[in-house]
């Protein structure tokens, strides 16, 4: 069970366009609560996609667009210093994954990750690095 929050809609007095009340504990453009965001995220440590999903009665897609929106966020926070590449850049894509992940990750074949994430999400995190 999760709280699904329908924003306000308010129309603007000088030229009337529409537009959302903003609330701190919601993502813009989201219905879903952070909470319930960083929840889902830490039960798919667990579990996959398809179960958690079925668990929490969120569609897989909305669990998508979760790691797709912590991966932007850690992404460009976190890791805009990096410089170095090759070996040591894929060393550190690892070490990242297995921190979200919670086990252990072969990047040895693609056929790997594709168990614990879609691939839209690793292209994101490989991009960045």
């Amino acid at each position: 069970m999760y709280l699904q929050v329908n924003r306000r809609q308010f129309k603007c007095d000088n030229c009337q366009k529409p537009f959302s009340e903003k609330l701190d504990f919601v993502a813009s453009k989201r219905t879903y609560t952070k909470r319930l965001a960083e929840n889902i995220l830490e039960q798919l440590k667990e579990g996959d996609i398809l179960n958690v999903s079925r668990r929490n009665d969120v569609t897989e897609e909305d669990i998508q667009r979760m790691l797709e929106d912590m991966t932007e966020k850690i992404t460009y926070q976190d890791l805009s210093k990096l410089k170095r590449r090759g070996f040591f850049q894929l060393l550190q894509v690892q070490y990242y994954l297995e921190d979200i992940l919670g086990c252990s990750v072969d990047l040895g074949t693609q056929d790997s990750l594709r168990e614990h994430l879609r691939e839209p999400v690793l292209e994101d995190v490989i991009n960045a690095f």
